[in-house]
């Protein structure tokens, strides 16, 4: 039985057995975290065990099944803890005890010669959990504090295997991510080697029993009103605690083996002293980049995250979910790091200061020298919609590159009850900062050049004048359109300043990322570059349910608004454009804005547009395969086709399923395969397709794209009869549909919306 089939049994019919083996299912993870709050005392952490317990038994008809039992049990440690051990340090024996145990564990480390990453990560484990959000951090208890496998949790949540590993490894670096917010630098595969090794400790035996009989004995012998006098601390712990045969000590755990994992090699999971503990940081091997990490004032910085990116493999920034640190300086500021054939970037992060280092300028010299930070910028600013400030409004900052650029900058933060926002430590350099709607689109950029060490004001809207309208949906076309930005039918709504020049600085291929920003912030300072930068994507606007809206604080200038209504296909949940509506207007030049009237532009009435739905034929077409080959559909009717759409742009975590589906299909004498490619030159595209084993052939078709309306990567199954099965296809979907295709039934679960 599932967690929330016992609990509901516990709930609906009384079972005291039912409550029993969910606790005995969790019992050890909530120890585990028990034992750890209360500082290692055993006997405190079988009294938070019982009372979060109780509290479950008290909760469990609130809780419903999209609640990750684990998880939730896990938060209310936290809680329960927290009261408990401010009540006992008021005692002086156990003042005293945790004295000697903090002076025992330093004692340790100190003998050890150097730090160990984990147990440092350990102290602050339960703190950066709390931080996590409730699913991050049910999947992190399921996965490594309850042991379950990827299938396991795969089968909990009702997703796939693969999916079940992917949202599983989100998870491990979000959690990486808020143990460097702490000062603790690990990579994501230690943490998680340090999860399973020593995020449980066996709860003692009988614990499970006796918790079980507490909870379900307290919830039978209260009202509702007891639910709150056995929150209030450790008097009613001490009650329950007397009514129960608990152990009263703990044998140590020892666990034999070694395993070296993400380079921390972890021989012994333990609770106290790190006696057998140990950390091996092994070298790359092959050609290495190496240096030495000096601060802005020249001093050594240590513990400087060491990052390298390429156009294939895209680092971050800013610290984030999928922030993944290659190496760490060491205490005399060096570091090592595997590097890359072909171009690359070199990144260093540290609470000092940030470097970006091309491999050009590495060859010239940066190699095995010193890498000198600069000093963080700042940008300080209020949102405002009108003349009202925003509180708690979502502000994001994105630096705008190439799709393949070697380094993604953005990050984002929230506004103040007062509307005033602040991005502490931003990277020297530009960026966009934009308002995040409540529907999640982007509205009112800024445009801004960081410089090192310095502080950069910013205000987003409070200026310019406010634009009404009505979008009129005919009666037929009402069904498919609808303001809302869930479900099946959604949309997206914008105004674009009519820029005389619309289009960017042109870049020269395989440009060095020094000479690419250097230009772009030049064109950047200039009037029409800077009002580029900051229209470029124009300013998205939300549309009430009767079709008015109303963009705010709008400058002088000519704009076209525009919207697009989206259908989701059920089964792949890929979004279509399926209408569109655009108006022009003007908002005049005044010297005077404030109190004036809004400008009404009228209604706007949306056309439906065409597209390629699954069931219809497949329109012919004739193309030449990269070896110099004439492919034509019409001369491949006697075969089921699958066109694969791909780009040599980036989509690298998505672009693996397809070498999964190459190396079961690409021979397979059922079916024809066919790639269509966009790509730089036949060269890359070449280098992309051994990459990938896409061992079929291939044929530059950027039209095809447009013609069959079908995103990239993902592909397009058409029947032996030429009708289109399906489209916007990968992994097992992809696999439902060759299958069917044969005539063979399968079913493939459904996928994250995309667009």
């Amino acid at each position: 039985m599932t967690d929330f089939q016992l609990l509901r049994a516990f709930v609906e019919r009384g079972s005291q057995q039912a409550f029993a083996d969910l606790v005995r299912r969790h019992v050890d993870v909530v120890y585990s975290a028990a034992r750890r709050q209360t500082r290692g005392d055993a006997t405190l952490a079988e009294e938070v065990t019982q009372q979060v317990f109780i509290i479950l038994a008290q909760k469990a008809a609130t809780l419903g099944e999209d609640v990750l039992i684990g998880g939730w049990l896990y938060n209310t440690v936290r809680f329960v803890a927290r009261d408990i051990v401010r009540k006992e340090q008021r005692r002086a024996d156990y003042e005293h005890k945790a004295a000697e145990m903090a002076k025992h564990a330093k004692f340790a480390a100190a003998s050890q010669g150097k730090s160990d990453p984990w147990q440092e990560a350990e102290v602050v484990l339960d703190e950066a959990m709390e931080e996590l959000n409730a699913q991050t951090r049910g999947l992190i208890v399921l996965r490594f504090f309850q042991g379950k496998t990827a299938r396991e949790v795969g089968e909990a949540l009702g997703i796939s295997e693969e999916a079940a590993r992917k949202r599983v490894s989100r998870a491990v670096d979000e959690l990486r991510e808020m143990f460097v917010r702490r000062g603790v630098v690990m990579s994501a595969d230690a943490v998680a080697a340090g999860l399973a090794a020593a995020a449980l400790i066996k709860a003692p035996a009988g614990l499970a029993g006796s918790a079980a009989s507490a909870a379900t004995a307290a919830t039978s012998a209260t009202t509702a009103s007891a639910t709150a006098t056995t929150l209030k601390g450790a008097a009613a712990l001490m009650a329950i605690k007397s009514s129960s045969a608990i152990a009263a000590t703990i044998a140590a755990i020892v666990i034999g083996g070694a395993a070296l994992v993400g380079g921390v090699q972890v021989v012994r999971a333990y609770w106290g002293a790190p006696a057998a503990r140990q950390v091996k940081l092994p070298l790359p091997s092959g050609p290495t980049i190496k240096g030495v990490v000096r601060g802005p004032d020249g001093a050594l910085v240590s513990g400087a995250e060491i990052f390298v990116g390429t156009n294939r493999k895209q680092v971050y920034a800013y610290p984030g979910p999928r922030t993944r640190g290659e190496a760490a300086s060491d205490s005399g500021g060096a570091f090592v790091v595997a590097k890359p054939d072909g171009p690359h970037v070199l990144v260093v992060r540290s609470p000092a200061g940030y470097a970006e280092i091309s491999s050009n300028q590495l060859a010239a010299g940066a190699a095995g020298g010193d890498i000198k930070l600069q000093p963080w910028g700042k940008i300080e600013g209020i949102l405002k919609v009108g003349d009202k400030p925003i509180p708690k409004a979502s502000i994001n900052l994105w630096r705008v590159g190439e799709n393949d650029a070697a380094v993604h900058h953005e990050t984002s933060v929230k506004t103040d009850a007062n509307g005033h926002f602040v991005f502490a430590q931003v990277a020297p350099g530009e960026c966009n900062i934009y308002y995040r709607l409540p529907n999640f689109r982007s509205a009112q950029w800024r445009y801004v050049i960081v410089e090192p060490g310095k502080t950069s004001q910013v205000q987003i809207g409070g200026t310019g004048r406010v634009v009404t309208g009505r979008i009129d949906v005919p009666p037929e076309l009402q069904p498919i359109i609808k303001w809302t930005n869930e479900g099946r039918y959604t949309y997206e709504a914008e105004v674009r300043l009519d820029l005389p020049n619309n289009q960017g600085l042109k870049h020269e291929k395989d440009e060095a990322p020094e000479e690419y920003w250097s230009k772009e912030i030049a064109f950047g300072k200039t009037p029409e570059g800077k009002l580029y930068k900051e229209w470029r994507f124009g300013s998205s606007f939300l549309v009430n349910p009767d079709g008015t809206y109303r963009v705010e604080d709008l400058p002088a200038g000519k704009y076209t608004m525009s919207v697009r209504c989206f259908e989701t296909d059920d089964e792949v949940h890929f979004m279509e454009d399926i209408a569109r509506v655009e108006k022009k207007f003007e908002v005049p030049t005044e010297t005077a804005v404030k109190d004036q009237p809004p400008i009404d532009v009228g209604t706007a009435v949306p056309t439906v547009l065409p597209r390629v739905r699954p069931g219809t034929m497949a329109a012919d077409f004739a193309v030449k395969t990269i070896d110099g080959k004439d492919w034509k559909l019409s001369d491949h009717r006697d075969k089921p086709v699958v066109l694969v759409f791909w780009g040599a742009y980036g989509h690298d975590d998505r672009m693996t399923s397809f070498t999964d589906f190459a190396r079961k299909w690409a021979k397979d004498p059922r079916v024809y395969l066919l790639g269509c490619y966009t790509a730089p030159s036949a060269a890359e595209a070449k280098k992309y397709i051994a990459e990938y084993k896409l061992d079929f052939e291939h044929a530059t078709a950027e039209e095809l794209m447009n013609k069959f309306d079908n995103s990239w990567p993902s592909a397009l199954v058409i029947g032996i009869d030429g009708t289109i099965l399906q489209k916007h296809l990968e992994g097992e979907t992809l696999e439902k549909y060759v299958n069917k295709s044969l005539g063979i039934a399968t079913t493939a679960p459904a996928k994250t919306r995309r667009r």
